[in-house]
């Protein structure tokens, strides 16, 4: 089974979809249509969104087995740690590794509103602290971060902004997704 980083290497131009999970369980069999309707486009991957703080966990794992499984497209889950433990981590980890998933789109996360960042910054501050812990668990993932060639709404200062991705980059990070961009890291 190849790898989201291993697609990349395929001479034509390619592209993704990006989706959250349905809302409810109504809404999944529209959902699965258009992720038929799609598939007809051949796209690369298709990822699935994790809301901050797992709330959409379950959903996502649902989604993304679903997506991969039951309809043969490469799939990409988005994985947040902001607010997680190591537990938790783990057990998400574990689950991917049951249902096939090889690809993690590896976030901090956004932080929710009315929430004091003290309180939720555990174990895992910033993507650099999960993809490092990923690849410690040397679980095979390939590991995908998130650049701002515009620079990150939080960090407007550019060169702030690559020293950071740069952070990830050491930290493990196989390839580099931005809007409309996916880079390589070369070793």
């Amino acid at each position: 089974m190849k790898t989201v980083q291993q697609l990349f290497n395929l001479p034509e131009t390619t592209f993704s979809f990006e989706f959250f999970p349905p809302k409810n369980q109504e809404t999944y069999p529209a959902f699965i249509q258009t992720i038929q309707e799609l598939k007809k486009f051949n796209p690369l991957f298709i990822s699935v969104t994790y809301g901050a703080m797992g709330k959409t966990q379950e959903k996502t794992l649902e989604v993304v087995s679903d997506i991969k499984n039951n309809y043969n497209v490469e799939t990409m889950v988005h994985f947040t740690c902001i607010g997680a433990r190591h537990e938790e981590i783990d057990h998400f980890l574990e689950e991917l590794k049951q249902i096939g998933i090889n690809d993690i789109l590896a976030l901090r996360g956004d932080i929710p509103d009315k929430v004091c960042k003290d309180k939720i910054l555990h174990e895992f501050k910033y993507a650099k602290d999960l993809v490092k812990y990923i690849k410690s668990k040397n679980l095979g993932f390939t590991i995908c971060v998130a650049g701002y060639p515009e620079g990150h709404p939080e960090t407007p200062d550019l060169d702030l902004s690559l020293k950071h991705l740069k952070q990830k980059v050491d930290a493990g990070a196989d390839f580099i997704g931005a809007d409309a961009l996916i880079a390589k890291v070369q070793g």
